[in-house]
C-alpha cells in the first residue's frame, strides 16, 4: 500500500492571529514480500513565520521467519517539524533501533517446542549537538513447552545522558 496526507490548520475567523497557518504533507509505504515487510515514511510541515530544517521521515525492515528474525528502524524528526494538527512527543533527534532472533525447534530436548534467543539495541540522539540520549541493549533467552508453559529471562542495559542548557 501506498498513501499520502495533506492538512492545514488556520485560524478561525475573529481567532487569536497570534496562531500561524500550518501545512502537513506526507507519503507513506508498507510493502509486504512474504514473511518480509518494509515500511517507510516522509512528512514535512509549513509553518507560517518559522523556518529550518521541518521534516521527518523513518525507514524499517522487518523480516519474520520461524527460525529467524531481523527488524531495522531508523526514525528521524527534524527540530523544525511541527504537525500542529497531531501530538508529538519530541523532535530533533534521530532514532536506530536493531533487532535479531534466533528461535530454533530442538528435536533432542524433550518437552520443548522451542526456544528464542534474541537481542536488540535501541540508540536515541539530540539531532542538534549529536549527543546521545540514550541506548539500551537487551538479551532475551526464552522457552516454549509442548505443555503451553513457559518460561524467559531477559537481561539489559539501559544509559540515559542528562544533558543542560549552555
Amino acid at each position: 500500500s501506498i498513501g499520502g496526507l495533506v492538512t492545514r490548520r488556520s485560524a478561525a475567523a475573529g481567532a487569536d492571529t497570534a496562531i500561524p497557518d500550518n501545512i502537513v504533507g506526507g507519503v507513506d509505504t508498507n510493502l509486504v514480500f512474504g514473511l518480509t515487510t518494509i515500511n517507510a515514511y516522509y512528512a514535512r510541515t509549513h509553518t507560517q513565520g518559522r523556518t529550518g530544517r521541518t521534516g521527518s521521515y523513518s525507514g524499517s525492515y522487518d523480516y519474520n521467519g520461524d527460525r529467524y528474525g531481523l527488524t531495522v528502524l531508523h526514525l528521524t524528526t527534524e527540530p523544525q517539524f511541527s504537525p500542529e494538527i497531531g501530538f508529538l512527543r519530541r523532535r530533533g533527534f534521530h532514532q536506530e533501533n536493531m533487532s535479531a532472533r534466533f528461535s530454533p525447534r530442538p528435536k533432542h530436548l524433550r518437552g520443548v517446542r522451542k526456544l528464542y534467543f534474541q537481542g536488540s539495541v535501541d540508540h536515541l540522539t539530540d539531532m542538534v549537538s549529536n549527543r546521545l540520549d540514550s541506548r539500551t541493549i537487551d538479551a532475551t533467552f526464552k522457552g516454549d513447552l509442548n505443555s503451553g508453559d513457559g518460561f524467559s529471562t531477559t537481561v539489559a542495559h539501559d544509559r540515559s545522558e542528562e544533558h543542560t542548557s549552555e
